[in-house]
């Protein structure tokens, strides 16, 4: 068997076993729950809180979209109201 092949079925083999073990431990029902506190700081523009609520959602079940999109979410916020401030001063 060539080189390339055999690191290629190692990589695949080990990246089978990472997505078979985030699975296994993902926690749907904790994740929702996170991310709708998370989603009533956002909405408060508590950007901090929010964008902490979205990772610990995130941990709870990585492959919840929701949580990973939030994280976007609440660092442009903070992004955007840095620079409003800094536009004001």
């Amino acid at each position: 068997m060539k080189r390339g092949v055999r690191t290629w079925l190692t990589l695949s083999c080990h990246l089978l076993l990472l997505v078979a073990a985030t699975t296994a431990r993902a926690d749907r029902p904790k994740a929702e729950s996170l991310g709708e506190s998370a989603a009533r700081s956002l909405q408060a523009r508590d950007w901090k809180g929010a964008a902490e609520g979205y990772r610990k959602a995130a941990g709870a079940d990585p492959s919840w979209l929701p949580a990973v999109a939030g994280i976007g979410e609440a660092l442009r916020g903070k992004v955007a109201f840095r620079r409003i401030e800094l536009v004001r001063q």
